[in-house]
């Protein structure tokens, strides 16, 4: 199966237009830049090329969707991922010592028995 995706223009730095296309087939695709090769590799090492040469930031996180699993419950913007990140950390760090102090309380309790 081949394919060819829709090309489309972005403006640089110095408001000269920049020409971007992939090709693609198989496992196999092609990024053009300006009508030259840049990149041939799999097509997930392409995309991910031209998500780093536009500035994407890409994360490979599932916070988005806030602890659950529809489409309808993922975060509207990224302040809700970025709250959602802090009220997860903070309930790992309770976890945490709620699981250091279960360990003291076992210690303490093997010591009351002699073991």
């Amino acid at each position: 199966m081949s394919y060819r995706t829709n090309n489309f223009t972005i403006i640089d730095q110095t408001g000269q237009p920049v020409r971007i296309d992939i090709f693609g087939a198989d496992e196999w695709s092609g990024l053009y830049i300006n009508g030259k090769l840049e990149e041939v590799h799999d097509t997930y090492w392409v995309y991910e090329k031209l998500f780093h040469l536009l500035g994407i930031n890409q994360e490979a996180d599932d916070t988005f969707m806030l602890g659950q699993n529809t489409k309808d419950g993922v975060a509207k913007n990224l302040t809700e991922i970025y709250d959602y990140r802090l009220h997860m950390d903070a309930i790992e760090a309770e976890a945490d010592k709620l699981e250091e102090m279960a360990a003291e309380l076992r210690s303490k309790a093997q010591s009351l028995r002699g073991n």
